[in-house]
């Protein structure tokens, strides 16, 4: 967070760290949907540098080993992104959010597909854990919800969406559909 009128840093504990999720989400989303738009070389630069950022620092590569968690498919591939300290690096939070949701649309509308389902496939888990309700928070530590709500959040949809377009897979199509039956549920 930086102080407009000084142009400094805010160096506040809760302002410190960074990641794909609440708080910068829309920003990085700006960013590349403005180049996709206007074709502008500036903005395209500030995606690679904001994109290799968060590759380095933020991401997590992982295959995942128990069955159970991922439909009896052991060694399925994801990709899930954490919140680093923007000093040193370090790993800040052990948990992702409903925001982080919308990040595999940006991979699959920047040309990486292969990244984007991985990404997407993670987050697919945490839904179906919970009928296809959005948790605000998913505690990686505790592997449970710290808020089950569902604030019809349009970003997995979205992401969901651009999945479809770029394979035509029905997966994705059936996806969305059981997330419309959970949309229905709560009106």
């Amino acid at each position: 967070l930086i102080d407009v009128d000084t142009g400094s840093w805010i160096r506040d504990p809760h302002t410190m760290n960074r990641g794909i999720g609440t708080g910068s989400d829309s920003y990085y989303e700006y960013i590349w949907k403005y180049y996709v738009l206007t074709g502008n070389i500036h903005f395209l630069y500030m995606w690679q540098q904001l994109d290799k950022s968060i590759t380095k620092h933020n991401r997590i590569d992982t295959i995942v080993s128990n069955p159970i968690q991922n439909e009896g498919k052991e060694g399925t591939r994801m990709k899930y992104y954490l919140d680093c300290d923007i000093e040193t690096g370090f790993y800040r939070r052990n948990w992702v959010d409903a925001f982080q949701t919308f990040y595999p649309q940006l991979l699959v509308s920047s040309g990486r597909l292969m990244e984007a389902i991985e990404t997407w496939r993670f987050h697919y888990l945490i839904l179906k854990r919970y009928n296809f309700f959005v948790p605000e928070i998913f505690n990686l530590r505790t592997m449970s919800s710290h808020n089950a709500a569902w604030p019809l959040r349009p970003e997995f949809i979205e992401a969901t969406y651009y999945l479809y377009r770029a394979t035509r897979d029905q997966f994705y199509k059936k996806v969305a559909q059981k997330n419309d039956s959970s949309d229905r549920e709560i009106q």
